[in-house]
Parts: C-alpha cells; sequence; structure tokens
C-alpha cells in the first residue's frame, strides 16, 4: 500500500493498494474530486505522481468514472448513477495518468475507481496464468442470481473478477442486496463499480452503482432510512390501537377516544410519505380513503378547538399539495407507481383490495357516525378491519415488505373488539332481560 504524491486535478491524496511484480504493476483505489476546481479545468489529463513503480511505462488499462446523481420529483427521489471507463496508463515510475473526458463534468463530483492492472510495454513474457474457479454466489432464498460465466481468478496477492449479474427476484428489488462469494479470499476488502444497465435520465452512458466487499460477503445498500419511517408510522398506528384496546377494557364496551383518532391522522401521513418513498401505489391509495374521516373524527370531537386554525389548515392541505405536485410530472408518477416493474399488476392490485378492503372500514365508520352525530366504531368497522389486515400481510408476505407485515399485528386487536362488541351486546340483553 502507498500514498500519491500530488496530482493535478484538485484531488486529495490518494491511498493506493497494490502489488508489484517486475513487469506488471496491480492497483486497487477510489477518488473523489469536484470537475469544477480550478486545477482540473486546467489539466489536459488526469495526472497522478507516486512513489517509484516497478515499471516505467504500460499499456493501456482501463479506469472506472462515476458520477451520483438524483432526480427530485413530487413522489420521492430516483437515482440516475452513471459512468464509463476511461483510459489509464503508467507514463513514467512516478506518473499515473488518466484520460479526461468533459463528459460528465457537469455531473459532479466524480468518483474514479483504480481497479487495474498495467503491463509493462513493450517487453515479451508478460502472460499472467492463473486457474479459472466457478464464483458460487448464495443467497437467502436464492433472491440474486449470476450468470454461468461469473468466475474468479485467485493470485498469490491479488484477484481477478469476473461477475455478470443475470436477475433478482422483484420482492428484493428495493432492498439491500447482500451475497456470499464462496471462493472468494476472505481477505479481500474493496469498493468496486457495478456497470450495467441503461440510464433513463442520461442515454448516453450506462447506469453504474457500487458495491463492497469484505469478507467474502458482497453487498449494495438501499435507503434504509425508508423503512425506518415505515415502521414509525407503523408504530404510531399500533399504539392508537393499544390505547383505544385499553380503554375498551377498561369501560367493558368498544371506546373511540380522541387520542386514537389525533394517532390515526400522524400515521396516515407519515405512511403517506413512506408510500411515496417506496413507489407503492397501493399504500398511498389506501391513506387517502381515510385521511379527512381521520380529520372529521377530530372535529366532531371538539378536538380542534384546541389547535391553532393553521395547522388546521396545513393539515387539510397535505394531500392536495402533492395532487398538485403530480400533475406536473404525472407522466413519471404513472410510470414509477403503476408501472412500478417491483410489483407485477396483479400483485399491485391485489395489494390495492387490501387497502381498499382495510380503509373501506373507515368509510363506514363515518357514515354511522354521521347518522348518530357522534364518533363511534362499530362493529362493521372492525370485521373489516380484519379482513383487510389479512389481505395486507399476504400482500407484504410476497413484496417481503415486513413493514406492512409488522404494522399488521394490530389484526388481533381488532378481533378482540368484536368479541367486546358481542359481550358488551350480550351484557345489555341480560341486563333488559332482568328488568
Amino acid at each position: 500500500m502507498f500514498n500519491s504524491i500530488s496530482n493535478n486535478f484538485g484531488a486529495g491524496q490518494i491511498t493506493f493498494k497494490d502489488y508489484q511484480a517486475p513487469n506488471y504493476v496491480v492497483l486497487n483505489a477510489k477518488v473523489e474530486f469536484d470537475p469544477t476546481n480550478s486545477a482540473y479545468q486546467a489539466c489536459q489529463q488526469l495526472e497522478i505522481t507516486v512513489p517509484d513503480l516497478t515499471i516505467d511505462r504500460s499499456t493501456i488499462g482501463g479506469v472506472f468514472v462515476r458520477f451520483v446523481e438524483t432526480q427530485h420529483y413530487s413522489w420521492g427521489d430516483a437515482i440516475y448513477d452513471g459512468g464509463t471507463v476511461l483510459k489509464s496508463w503508467i507514463k513514467d515510475k512516478n506518473t499515473i495518468v488518466v484520460e479526461k473526458q468533459p463528459w460528465f463534468d457537469e455531473n459532479g463530483p466524480l468518483i474514479l475507481y483504480f481497479v487495474t492492472m498495467y503491463a509493462q510495454l513493450n517487453q515479451g513474457a508478460n502472460t499472467i496464468k492463473g486457474t479459472k474457479q466457478r464464483l458460487t454466489v448464495t443467497t437467502v432464498d436464492n433472491y440474486l442470481r449470476f450468470s454461468s460465466d461469473t468466475f474468479v481468478v485467485v493470485f498469490d496477492h491479488w484477484v481477478f473478477m469476473h461477475l455478470q449479474f443475470s436477475s433478482c427476484t422483484y420482492a428484493y428489488r428495493d432492498s439491500p442486496w447482500e451475497a456470499t462469494f464462496e471462493q472468494m479470499p476472505a481477505d479481500v476488502t474493496a469498493d468496486v463499480p457495478v456497470p450495467g444497465g441503461g440510464n433513463q435520465f442520461h442515454q448516453d452512458c450506462f447506469g453504474m452503482g457500487e458495491c463492497h466487499i469484505e469478507n467474502k460477503i458482497f453487498t449494495m445498500d438501499s435507503p434504509v432510512w425508508v423503512y425506518l419511517l415505515g415502521l414509525a408510522g407503523m408504530g404510531i398506528y399500533g399504539t392508537r390501537i393499544v390505547v383505544q384496546w385499553y380503554m375498551s377494557e377498561k369501560s367493558h364496551k368498544v371506546e373511540s377516544p380522541g387520542i386514537y383518532w389525533v394517532m390515526s391522522s400522524i400515521g396516515a401521513i407519515v405512511l403517506y410519505i413512506y408510500g411515496w418513498l417506496r413507489k407503492d401505489f397501493s399504500i398511498i391509495f389506501g391513506e387517502s380513503l381515510s385521511y379527512y374521516i381521520y380529520m372529521w373524527n377530530i372535529g366532531i370531537m371538539g378536538l380542534y378547538k384546541r389547535v391553532p386554525r393553521w395547522v388546521i389548515v396545513l393539515q387539510a392541505m397535505f394531500p392536495l399539495v402533492i395532487l398538485a405536485l403530480i400533475s406536473k410530472d404525472f407522466q413519471t408518477f404513472y410510470d414509477s407507481f403503476l408501472h412500478n416493474d417491483a410489483v407485477p399488476p396483479k400483485l399491485l392490485w391485489f395489494g390495492i383490495a387490501g387497502q381498499f378492503t382495510y380503509e373501506i372500514r373507515s368509510v363506514y365508520q363515518l357514515v354511522y357516525s354521521m347518522r348518530r352525530r357522534e364518533s363511534v366504531l362499530p362493529l362493521g368497522h372492525w370485521v373489516l378491519a380484519v379482513a383487510g389486515s389479512f389481505m395486507i400481510i399476504a400482500y407484504g408476505l410476497i413484496r417481503h415488505d415486513w413493514v406492512l407485515v409488522i404494522g399488521q399485528f394490530a389484526v388481533f386487536f381488532s378481533i378482540r373488539n368484536i368479541m367486546l362488541h358481542f359481550a358488551y351486546k350480550q351484557r345489555i340483553r341480560k341486563e333488559e332481560s332482568q328488568v
């Protein structure tokens, strides 16, 4: 391992992992730089000054360049990372050169990946022989699949790997990927560029991500905080039903407490955002059915009297603002939600049906309560809740969306409310018969 001495394109010090033989050099490094800086703008090619290498000139090698780009839409963020391969060579014992191309200068900062072997120029006997081994890839449920041309060649001090991705089970496409490479030496640790696929926003280049390999484990991350947000929303929903169940058990009948509706409203906002980030229309559809019903129940119970008017206005405007933003890029919304490759159409409509069954309980509750001019949680509300919950659990299990599955633990409280309803009715009939 060695550190660079300097460079002419405004990057910091670069740390190289290396193996140097008399007739070739293998280098591994990752460096980020800003293409708007004056040093980069002034140079004709990228040059890195390094301590003495074992070779003084090399054949042409390849260095990956990648940019990270996120486009912000009304429904959430879309990732359009991309990149390509640049020519690179060793100019002399102390200089590594990378060609300069202006293609991605406006997409900076840029990342260079050196995963490169440089062979001595104009020297015979450069052939390096190794044994090709099929790379055995293991994942949970076999959700990642690689082609038969995926292999590794292990040398004493370095490895050559050819990794050709084939497909991924749709249920895992939004999740962090992890796989075990059985034949990979355990001491190999590196960040590796992963080129492939089209780039919808940049048609002139291919998409490019980054994976990490360490201790035989291959990983590619996704935004875990999105799932934490979903769990927070489900946590709020779960807590509301626990509170309602506790108060109902105390009074021995089904209660409709104000805190239940306040927490419902907060949970709906959080899950609305979660469905947006997950690009899952069934979640958004479900929350849209109940949003204003929660507000009606809060209002009929007089709880808005303690809330500033501007807060009420913001709460009422939240879904309308989202819909207004959707109208600006409706085609992108349509493609991303209703043509989401991660959710086949039949599964999408099953999820929507589950959410509809679950959320229509709120419409039933609203009609029932409006007739009685008070907030009530009737029997039909809980029956629809149980039916919808089991459909959502099935949908979540198929999609491997544990946020949805865990969130439906409240089905047991819904069943308990049905039991309380019949127990209360039986007690009333018994009391009436005694009179």
